[in-house]
């Protein structure tokens, strides 16, 4: 990187700081105005914040990875999105809106119980926490690869990170986390813009699309056609598997994400909280898109010429970095704005984390001994506790094998099963009561006792648990006559690394460990696609859930219809006041 590559990424984190210091002025902030940024905010200023808290580094960095890897199924999204958008704005949004619930565990305790609720924050926030873990790692994991630097240096670039988030999140609260997302938002929509853009012009769209065709990467529609495809969950994306999970992934992360239920909240009313969910929702589609045709370009940059194979990255995560630190070097100043745009990303959904967890934890704790703690001074002191345990984790999972997205999608699905399931079986089956909820909160057990135990296989080497399968074919191997005609690509890993051709040539030459290939059957259990894994937990929670609350439904219960998606009324805006056994809940809670 140049100097003017520094000089750009510490303006713009400079910028950050800066905002949390002019926000922080304001020394007698009361809870609303720390954790709900006083409820009045612009809704496109809330759709930018909504945009950039859902599309994280792992966005930028990860996908074209995992694309580059597997090939571009993702495009579902960008017809999954704005479904999913549409859906939620006339079902799960109201509720929210009619219970005044500013937390989702609020909900969860006025369908259910207190215990339900406490136990399904625990799952959420733990899965919450492991996908800002994977945020963490990711920018890290692209200054390394930039900068040419040892594995080692990427610890203290995850804590600088954590600390820079956490700094800007106390001194300024909600209004300069919102705020903040709007600079990086325009910083990241900006860059990758750019980047795709500039790919386009210098390979040539039609190049592109050639070179994925060729080497398979087009997994949209072809899959769908062949019945088998859809079974073998061997597969990285078996097509209804996928776009099933996509589907389930979407409405967890937009509608029942905490961060989301606070940002709605922010606009003061239902219908600015639609405005800005359309607005986020625009940027998201758009930024999906561009990320998919970025490792596309990936795929065609680096034809026959693999740099996983040839040893000069590690992880398929490098190859963004990688291809522009190759591509893009000659335009000052330009790395370092593709750095901040990763930093921006983490930063935006790491401080939306820190903020939205504090504000569920913050009516527990004032139920303890500490209750006579200042509500803002506790507040920060969670962030703190929060951010350090988020940091650990980070530092933990760089240590898992396979691709950061399928290590996602993994732990996170079955990890938060019994909060997504307890939201959604709420709001959209009458009948499901505690009963049923408490039961089955037992479904993280099986995907989690199978994971464990594929670690411990992997650790004593008996070679059960292998990476899922793709169906790629020529992108990711090496073709020794481009290698030696591509002296531009050659020549830049030589200077910026210690890798040299000759390394290539002697690792073909030495003798390889013959692994075997484990029997079909424990393939199906230890080598399923993450996106069929993910579900596992969350279709145990609805096959034990539903028949015991079946069972043991009380004809005599009454649950307030306002609690479900399919309430209607002719004017919600007018009736958004909500009973006055709710609001005495409520009160219960938040005291």
């Amino acid at each position: 990187m140049l100097v003017a590559d520094w000089i750009v990424f510490v303006i713009l984190l400079l910028v950050s700081l800066g905002i949390g210091f002019y926000f922080g002025r304001n020394k007698n902030m009361t809870k609303d105005d720390f954790l709900m940024a006083s409820k009045d905010m612009n809704p496109i200023t809330v759709g930018l914040s909504i945009f950039v808290s859902y599309v994280s580094a792992l966005s930028i960095v990860s996908m074209p990875g995992e694309i580059y890897r597997y090939g571009n199924a993702y495009l579902w999204n960008l017809l999954l999105i704005p479904i999913v958008v549409i859906i939620s704005c006339y079902t799960f949004l109201p509720v929210f809106y009619r219970t005044k619930s500013e937390s989702v565990y609020t909900y969860l305790e006025l369908r259910f119980s207190q215990t339900v609720s406490y136990i399904c924050l625990l799952f959420a926030q733990v899965s919450w926490m492991v996908y800002i873990a994977m945020c963490v790692w990711s920018p890290a994991l692209v200054v390394i690869t930039m900068l040419k630097l040892d594995s080692i240096y990427l610890y203290p670039n995850m804590a600088i990170l954590c600390i820079l988030c956490m700094a800007y999140t106390l001194m300024g609260g909600m209004k300069a986390v919102i705020w903040t997302d709007v600079i990086q938002g325009i910083v990241m929509v900006i860059t990758i813009l750019f980047i795709a853009g500039k790919l386009a012009i210098d390979l040539g769209f039609n190049y592109v699309l050639e070179k994925c065709e060729e080497s398979q990467c087009n997994t949209v529609l072809p899959t769908w056609l062949n019945a088998s495809d859809h079974f073998d969950i061997r597969y990285r994306t078996p097509p209804v598997f996928f776009v099933f999970r996509q589907f389930i992934d979407t409405i967890m992360m937009l509608p029942l994400q905490q961060s989301m239920v606070q940002r709605f909240q922010m606009c003061g009313s239902m219908s600015k909280g639609r405005e800005a969910f359309a607005v986020g929702t625009l940027f998201i589609v758009i930024t999906e898109a561009i990320t998919v045709f970025v490792g596309m370009a990936a795929i065609a940059f680096y034809f026959g010429l693999d740099p996983i194979q040839l040893g000069v990255i590690n992880r398929p995560e490098q190859i963004t970095p990688l291809m522009l630190t190759d591509h893009f070097t000659l335009l000052p100043g330009f790395m370092g704005v593709f750095l901040i745009a990763t930093y921006s990303a983490t930063l935006s959904s790491f401080s939306t984390f820190l903020s939205s967890t504090a504000t569920v934890l913050l009516p527990l704790v004032k139920k303890t001994r500490y209750a006579h703690v200042e509500d803002v001074k506790m507040s920060k002191i969670l962030i703190v506790i929060i951010g350090i345990a988020t940091f650990c984790l980070a530092v933990a999972m760089s240590f898992m094998k396979g691709t950061m997205i399928g290590i996602l999608f993994a732990l996170t699905g079955n990890i938060g099963a019994p909060f997504f399931g307890c939201c959604l079986g709420g709001m959209l089956i009458p009948f499901l009561n505690t009963k049923g909820a408490m039961a089955g909160l037992v479904a993280p057990i099986l995907p989690i006792v199978i994971k464990l135990t594929g670690i411990v296989f992997d650790v004593l080497g008996k070679g059960f648990v292998q990476d899922p399968l793709s169906r790629m074919q020529t992108a990711l191997t090496v073709n020794e006559t481009l290698l030696l005609n591509r002296s531009d690509l050659i020549e830049n890993w030589n200077m910026s690394s210690s890798w040299n051709i000759e390394d290539y040539y002697d690792r073909l030459e030495a003798p390889h460990e013959i692994i075997e290939e484990s029997p079909l059957w424990l393939q199906f259990i230890f080598c399923q696609s993450p996106f069929v894994f993910g579900s596992m937990g969350l279709a145990i929670f609805f096959l034990i859930a539903i028949p015991v609350s079946w069972f043991t439904r009380d004809p005599d219960e009454k649950v307030s219809k306002k609690l479900f998606a399919f309430y209607t009324e002719d004017d919600v805006e007018a009736e958004d006041i909500t009973s006055e056994e709710i609001k005495a809940e409520e009160s219960h809670l938040m005291s």
